[in-house]
């Protein structure tokens, strides 16, 4: 039984790829970029801000603020509206929880507008630990920000999985020594997802409570 089980935010417990592509493709409008390819847009969620901007849009570091500021404008008037938990997730944080597992978030995405969005969501009181990007401490990737949610949370990594749809979730889990499973509804590949080698990769929200809480034996990727 696991201690807890660490979810990351977009792309896993939320459907925000839609929302967060048309706020791309608004802001680079607005800031007369030249447009993307929707699939360019999709490889910018999951990542760290500070990786997607400058890598796949081309920001240089002193253009970053400003395209920063109108990303969260632009979202806040698009994106936001666009999100929903995936379906199946309000239920399975409730079995966590009652099962006695904890359940937590590790994000890429802003601490306060991950609990704002888990907020709005409904999705706040089915979590017990949030832990996101604190850019003013410097805690930026995945594996800093696990490691301020273990420390936060005094979790034992060795009873405790990270969950993720992108290859920076597995990344951050193998850094902080933590299990990982994948999984495929969000917006990393098959291909992506299994070159870093997660202990189980999950097809469907269903089949992540089956691995989870052992309810059936349905796993369709055993790497270790």
């Amino acid at each position: 039984m696991y201690q807890a089980v660490v979810f990351d935010f977009d792309g896993t417990l939320v459907d925000s790829e839609s929302g967060i592509i048309k706020t791309l493709e608004a802001m680079l409008i607005e800031l007369k970029r030249d447009p993307l390819t929707k699939e360019q847009l999709r490889a910018c969620v999951g990542p760290p801000i500070n990786k997607f901007f400058p890598e796949t849009l081309g920001f240089k570091e002193h253009e970053l603020e400003k395209a920063l500021e109108v990303y969260r404008r632009l979202f806040q008037e698009i994106g936001l509206a666009t999100l929903k938990p995936f379906d199946g997730i309000v239920e399975l944080l409730c079995e966590l929880q009652n099962a006695n597992i904890l359940t937590c978030v590790a994000t890429c995405k802003t601490e306060p507008v991950c609990y704002e969005q888990a907020q709005a969501l409904g999705l706040l009181t089915h979590l017990d630990y949030i832990s996101g990007a604190m850019p003013e401490k410097g805690q930026l990737e995945k594996g800093s920000i696990l490691n301020a949610l273990i420390e936060k949370a005094g979790l034992d990594v060795s009873r405790c999985v990270m969950v993720g749809d992108r290859m920076y979730d597995i990344l951050g889990a193998r850094e902080v020594k933590m299990k990982a499973i994948g999984v495929l509804y969000g917006s990393g590949s098959y291909e992506e997802l299994s070159e870093y080698a997660p202990e189980q990769l999950a097809k469907s929200v269903s089949h992540l409570r089956a691995l989870l809480l052992n309810a059936k034996e349905e796993k369709i990727c055993q790497t270790h």
